[in-house]
């Protein structure tokens, strides 16, 4: 084997195409993350603000802020994703199942 063989080859990954399967579950991955982040985070405001009339004040005036709406916006769209991207893996889990029992 030559010098010039054994190199490492520099793989340039924006230009790899990534599978609309591999996609899929990146996406899953990441809403699930912001979700673990996000739901917590929901508990405990609920709670403060269940608290009294005074937490209850404070929780508001916390929600008036552009970064909670702004996190609120991400954690609901996380959501979204993750049902959507769910449902996407299912139907690519269910037509290649098809597929493999027509081969058979």
């Amino acid at each position: 084997m030559t010098q010039r063989a054994r190199r490492p080859v520099f793989l340039n990954l924006t230009q790899i195409a990534m599978p609309v399967g591999a996609l899929t579950s990146i996406g899953h991955r990441i809403s699930g993350v912001i979700l673990a982040v996000a739901a917590p985070a929901s508990i405990y405001l609920f709670a403060l603000s269940m608290r009294d009339e005074m937490e209850y004040a404070r929780v508001i005036q916390l929600s008036e802020r552009f970064a909670f709406k702004a996190a609120a916006v991400i954690a609901v769209w996380a959501l979204a994703l993750r049902k959507m991207l769910a449902a996407l893996m299912f139907i690519r889990r269910s037509h290649q199942h098809e597929i493999t029992q027509e081969s058979t």
